[in-house]
């Protein structure tokens, strides 16, 4: 079994990573638990959730063995999913229930980055020429599910 050392985050590293994806979910969850929830707020709401994915996605592609270009794409489709999901949404209540599991979009950033180690070969293997598009892809049907249940879902 080949498989190649990855850079690892010191303690504190992972710490920070843990900590800066915390604050971005106790954020956005104040700002969507808002009554009446309007759209202003459901759009503020999905922009601190965005804005933190990116930073998230940023601060894990230090640590993988992925291009950080494939971080940077893959954490803006998903922000933009979360942007569009609130500002086009139907039913508001419905998508305040469905950024339940929107905790996902980060998290995918850290687990993917944070992990490890990677190996050399095969279709997961951080070397290999689709792999970039690998991570772009899985950051596009993450987003693509997040935007068919908020439009989709409020209507059954």
């Amino acid at each position: 079994m080949n498989e190649s050392v990855i850079k690892r985050p010191s303690r504190s590293g992972a710490i920070q990573g843990s900590l800066l994806l915390t604050g971005v979910l106790l954020a956005a969850t104040l700002l969507a638990s808002h009554d009446p929830l309007t759209r202003g707020w459901a759009l503020a709401s999905a922009s601190v959730s965005a804005l933190g994915t990116i930073a998230v996605a940023a601060y894990a592609s230090r640590w993988s063995a992925f291009p950080r270009w494939s971080f940077a794409v893959a954490g803006g489709l998903l922000g933009v999913s979360l942007v569009l999901a609130a500002a086009l949404s139907p039913d508001l209540p419905h998508w305040r229930k469905d950024i339940a599991v929107n905790w996902i979009f980060p998290y995918y950033f850290l687990i993917t980055g944070l992990t490890g180690p990677a190996r050399t070969t095969g279709w997961c293997a951080p070397t290999a020429p689709w792999a970039p598009w690998l991570m772009v892809g899985v950051g596009f049907v993450l987003g693509l599910v997040n935007l068919v249940t908020s439009l989709v879902g409020a209507r059954s």
